[in-house]
């Protein structure tokens, strides 16, 4: 799906348009609003958990390295 996953409000209508449209034979009709649910938090929490674990190891890595230059620059 090309549509992005981050709930913007022009968004999350078209992003359930386009999940309902591919999946709809996939899954029984009374469970598609379900399906849909799901899918929309999991895309969310998804990135915002892959974006905090990015965000914690380039601030660890950064940290390590600024750490390094200023005791370099000491000598």
């Amino acid at each position: 799906m090309a549509i992005s996953p981050i709930p913007t409000p022009g968004n999350v209508g078209a992003n359930e348009l386009a999940f309902f449209t591919i999946f709809k034979s996939v899954f029984p009709q009374p469970l598609m609003g379900y399906a849909v649910f799901l899918y929309g938090g999991f895309m969310y929490y998804l990135i915002l958990i892959g974006s905090g674990i990015f965000t914690v190891i380039t601030h660890y890595r950064m940290k390590n390295r600024i750490g390094r230059n200023i005791v370099l620059s000491e000598n």
